[in-house]
């Protein structure tokens, strides 16, 4: 009789660490679940992060591209307009700009 006591006890013991057992090997199932998708997230980051740095380095070269066009055209704007006062004023040395003959 205390032979089945003591097996019986022995085997709730049994369950009781099988039990505990399992549910430890839930836990780090969960817990790599949990690390993965973090592990997901901090990819995904790290992409979105290079795309944006990369577009940012593309709007910071048009830029640039489109403040050295500026230039240009204030340059060329400036002789036209020079040039242009340089042929009334030869040739029109007498005249009024105002008037119409």
């Amino acid at each position: 009789m205390e032979l089945n006591l003591n097996i019986k006890h022995s085997l709730q013991n049994l369950e009781k660490s099988l039990d505990a057992l399992d549910n430890a090997l839930l836990k780090q199932a969960k817990g790599s679940r949990v690390h993965s998708s973090l592990a997901q997230d901090l990819t995904i980051l790290s992409e979105d992060r290079s795309n944006l740095a990369r577009q940012l380095d593309d709007a910071v070269a048009k830029i640039n591209s489109l403040e050295n066009t500026n230039v240009d055209v204030e340059q060329r704007i400036d002789n036209v307009m020079v040039e242009i006062s340089q042929l009334l004023s030869n040739n029109l040395p007498d005249q009024n700009l105002g008037e119409v003959k």
